[in-house]
């Protein structure tokens, strides 16, 4: 007699989900290290307040587009106008609108053969997050393709 790898009556990816579930919901809160790349705040799992920015953080992201890295670089704001660079590669038509209370950016990138649209939203933050964060997409604009990308900037902390 042979040992199945199942339990009759029971569907072996239910099992492996429930195990998997359970896995995840033990002790949550300490498991989550905020200092690593693209970790939640605590806030995002739990409770607030959360601040929101009027202003786009300048300076250094850590960004990661459809899998790959790069360093986006926010060197200005004049108004809604907003200057910067991806890797060595300036970006153009860059804009901030804040009119709705959540900032949103927004950028071409101009490469050899192609040029892309980026969007994307600065996430609410608390007192005790280490990071910004931006997520949105990006897009071949004559094709029409979309990916995501997402970027964090190091917060001071108070």
């Amino acid at each position: 007699m042979t040992m199945k790898n199942h339990i009759p009556g029971i569907n072996k990816h239910y099992l492996f989900l429930t195990f998997l579930f359970t896995m995840l919901h033990v002790n949550i809160s300490n498991a989550i290290d905020l200092s690593l790349p693209g970790a939640f705040p605590e806030t995002a799992i739990w409770s607030g307040p959360y601040n929101t920015s009027s202003s786009l953080p300048l300076g250094k992201w850590n960004m990661i587009a459809a899998g790959r890295i790069y360093s986006l670089h926010i060197e200005s704001v004049v108004g809604n106008a907003v200057t910067g660079k991806i890797n060595s590669g300036n970006f153009t038509n860059g804009f901030w609108d804040n009119t709705a209370g959540i900032g949103k950016l927004t950028f071409l990138r101009e490469l050899p053969t192609i040029t892309q649209e980026f969007t994307a939203y600065l996430f609410p933050y608390d007192s005790k997050d280490p990071k910004y964060r931006l997520a949105g997409t990006f897009g071949n604009i004559s094709i029409g393709t979309e990916s995501g990308w997402y970027a964090t900037k190091p917060r001071e902390q108070k």
